[in-house]
């Protein structure tokens, strides 16, 4: 027995409607830069992310090069200060070696030179959710190594994230503009058809055809249109 899988078959003429004819590729080049966009916006949450999983609640204690102590080595002490903080769940100091890696990307070999006065930098891990009042921290940390600096990673972090946050509302702004110029597309079809099946629409009207009967017809060819 053969199977036969024709096109149903419909009172109006669709298949010379060339208001349609281009309708799904217009609308799968919407649903692409949708879908980049939508992409571009997940890639960028994942990013801000991670760095707020990985730099928030961090804090580095630069120590220049040249600082001395009379009570000893003044890192040792600035990492028993640091420790005995209130907020402060743990603070290493950094080798140089570890030190000139990080500046490696944009010093190239010159960051392993032993002339380069490169600074001592401690890593500071806060609690969860803890805030630390820097300028203060810093004042402290002056006593035992004049010229210490504190970074605090949330002041160019938040920045940062601002600035993420606002590519992925712009990004999704994009998907809904798309998705209502995709929707736009399909409703001026829809009219464009029904112009130009005026006269066949008003036969089947004279015939005893009712609206719902030619709106099936019209859904069915949308659903055609919508599947290719």
């Amino acid at each position: 027995m053969k199977v036969s899988f024709a096109r149903p078959r419909t009172d109006l003429p669709f298949d010379k409607d060339q208001s349609t004819r281009f309708l799904p590729w217009i609308v799968a080049i919407m649903v692409l830069l949708a879908i980049l966009a939508l992409a571009a916006a997940l890639v960028v949450e994942d990013a801000v992310r991670a760095w707020d999983n990985g730099l928030a609640g961090r804090l580095t204690v630069q120590v220049p090069a040249d600082v001395e102590s009379p009570d000893g080595d003044p890192i040792e002490q600035l990492l028993d200060v640091l420790i005995a903080t209130p907020g402060v769940v743990s603070a290493r100091s950094l080798s140089t070696t570890a030190t000139s890696q990080l500046l490696q990307p944009w010093l190239g070999d010159a960051a392993a030179s032993t002339d380069l006065p490169l600074p001592r930098l401690i890593d500071v891990e806060l609690a969860r959710g803890e805030a630390l009042d820097t300028g203060l921290l810093a004042a402290r940390l002056a006593n035992i190594a004049p010229g210490i600096a504190v970074d605090d990673h949330r002041v160019w972090l938040s920045g940062l994230i601002e600035l993420a946050r606002s590519v992925e509302i712009v990004a999704l702004a994009i998907v809904a503009l798309i998705a209502g110029a995709a929707v736009a597309s399909v409703v001026f079809a829809t009219r464009s058809g029904l112009a130009v099946h005026y006269k066949v629409i008003e036969l089947l009207h004279f015939m005893g055809a009712r609206d719902t009967y030619v709106a099936r017809q019209f859904q069915g060819q949308a659903m055609r249109l919508g599947i290719r």
